[in-house]
């Protein structure tokens, strides 16, 4: 394939791998300050003997989404399982902490 037509077929496909991998690179610093924010947040309610339940609530949410994301792409069984167990622990502890405030 010469190098017109591998151009071509790219301005055809209206992707841009720059705008792709600045788009990726976003969501890995978003996804690792979510993490280092939940764990201060983790620590600290168990520094002062506080429930942990609505980061936890938010974590397993969080983690239930990224696995539909993931089996949506690949169809693969295990991202399916990520989805159930994620979504009812985020569920559960979403319930603990609703009864423990109201």
């Amino acid at each position: 394939m010469e190098k017109q037509d591998i151009l071509e077929k790219s301005r055809r496909e209206k992707t841009d791998e720059g705008v792709t991998y600045a788009e990726n690179e976003g969501r890995r610093y978003g996804e690792i300050s979510f993490c280092l924010l939940i764990i201060a947040v983790l620590l600290y309610n168990l520094a002062k003997g506080m429930d942990s339940y609505l980061p936890l609530s938010l974590l397993w949410g969080y983690l239930a989404a990224q696995a539909l994301g993931k089996y949506q792409a690949r169809r693969e069984r295990k991202f399916l399982w990520g989805i159930v167990f994620g979504a009812i622990a985020s569920l559960c502890f979403l319930l603990c902490y609703g009864l423990r405030t109201w």
